[in-house]
């Protein structure tokens, strides 16, 4: 359990330093602390000392409590929703083992709504409410398109119980303006990334400068760009975490190491799947293109549509985006060539998906302003090749488009990539 290790109340620019001395007990709520009065023996209320120890803090308490509201903790050890349920109307909160965070989903519906958004895209199941009673009621596991089988969360593995506090923090830490300028855990949704943000909050005292932030979100492109999280080892999954503290300038107890931040060549992605983080990190390159819908307006939170999976993330060139496309498809798979770059990254743009058709129109017009090609990552050559019907130019040109656009945007956040690109084009397979 952690405990408040130095208390500092600075006045006029006068500071005054509680340090502790000794912990009372294993997991003390109450520690003794040494102050300008000698020794005095500290309560805590989450973060808050309580009231009639020092007069200096309680003159402060407001003010403390102020600074630190909305600052949770969350253990080692969680526990998701239990099986017997809460009563209803229960508020809930964010501490601890995360035990009252399905009481915060229940009694708020948008933030069951993400929260099950989450899990929808992860596990393939909803997160709904089930009455147990009049007066009691509870969290459970759907599986898609089975209603009536659902799952109490003790029933769905000691994973999903572990990630559901997490997920809830983050989500309600995204809605109320996040840190981070992505949508929160739905964006990257892979726990070693969500583990080493929360730490990195956590060691700046919950509240990360710009700097940081562009920083952290640098070095989540990165991790996803390159894979290296795949089947990482413990020791390189310290070594990652060393790396990202010192760039961030937190305090870690091992200092960097000169292998930490070595780099292995990033490989290209040939296949779009929201589930391999690599196609995620290039999702958020996307997105940040501030992409434009095809009556030339801006698509409003293009993050929220990443982190929503793969609906908002449409296939730029299918079946029904006219003549020239249709007939160049039909070409293609009579040869059977160019089933590689309709799967890949170089087909997929990010767009609401009721305004996907509108979109394609005027993107396969000889006059679709420059403001919507490049709010896309296509280039005049490439738009060119596009109306001529030339596919295979076309995803040639938006490949590298795209790959020169991952790379910039890494740097431009203090980071690094060195993408391997295959010599074959996607028509080779």
């Amino acid at each position: 359990m952690a405990v408040i290790q130095r208390l500092e109340i600075e006045v006029g620019g006068q500071k005054t330093e509680f340090d502790i001395i000794e912990r009372a007990g294993r997991n003390p709520k109450d520690a003794d602390y040494s102050g300008p009065e000698g020794p005095v023996r500290l309560v805590f209320d989450g973060l808050v000392p309580r009231a009639g120890a020092s007069t200096l803090i309680d003159r402060h308490r407001d003010g403390l409590s102020n600074a630190l509201d909305g600052v949770a903790w969350l253990g080692a050890m969680r526990q998701g929703p239990t099986r017997e349920g809460i009563a209803r109307g229960a508020r809930g909160n964010l501490f601890g083992d995360g035990e009252e965070a399905s009481a915060l989903v229940l009694a708020d519906v948008g933030l069951r709504r993400t929260v099950s958004e989450w899990f929808r895209a992860h596990s393939r199941k909803d997160v709904e409410p089930e009455a147990l009673g009049a007066e009691m009621q509870r969290l459970v596991l759907r599986p898609l398109g089975a209603a009536g089988y659902d799952v109490p969360f003790p029933d769905a593995g000691e994973g999903l119980q572990q990630v559901f506090p997490l997920v809830v923090a983050l989500e309600r830490l995204r809605r109320e303006g996040g840190l981070l300028g992505i949508a929160g855990p739905g964006s990257l949704p892979y726990t070693q990334i969500l583990v080493f943000v929360a730490r990195a909050l956590d060691l700046a005292g919950g509240d990360l400068t710009l700097d940081q932030q562009d920083k952290l979100a640098g070095w989540v492109a990165e991790v996803c760009i390159d894979e290296r999280f795949g089947a990482a080892p413990t020791h390189m999954i310290q070594a990652e975490w060393r790396a990202l503290a010192h760039r961030l300038g937190l305090p870690h107890s091992d200092p960097p190491r000169a292998r930490d931040e070595k780099r292995h060549p990033a490989k290209e992605c040939w296949r779009f799947s929201m589930a391999w983080a690599r196609s995620r990190g290039t999702a958020l390159v996307l997105a940040d293109q501030a992409p434009r819908d095809g009556h030339d307006n801006s698509v409003h939170d293009p993050y929220a549509l990443v982190a929503r999976g793969t609906d908002g993330i449409g296939m730029f060139i299918a079946d029904g985006g006219g003549a020239i496309v249709t007939s160049s498809l039909r070409q293609l798979a009579r040869e059977n060539r160019g089933g590689a770059a309709l799967r890949s990254p170089a087909n997929r743009m990010v767009c609401p998906p009721e305004a996907l058709p509108a979109l394609r129109s005027a993107l396969f017009q000889a006059s679709c302003p420059d403001t919507i090609l490049r709010s896309h990552l296509v280039t005049i050559e490439a738009h060119d090749a596009l109306i001529r019907g030339e596919l295979e130019e076309f995803f040639e040109r938006r490949r590298v488009a795209i790959q020169e656009a991952e790379t910039l945007w890494v740097q431009r956040r203090a980071g690094n990539v060195d993408l391997r690109a295959e010599p074959r084009t996607y028509a080779q397979g």
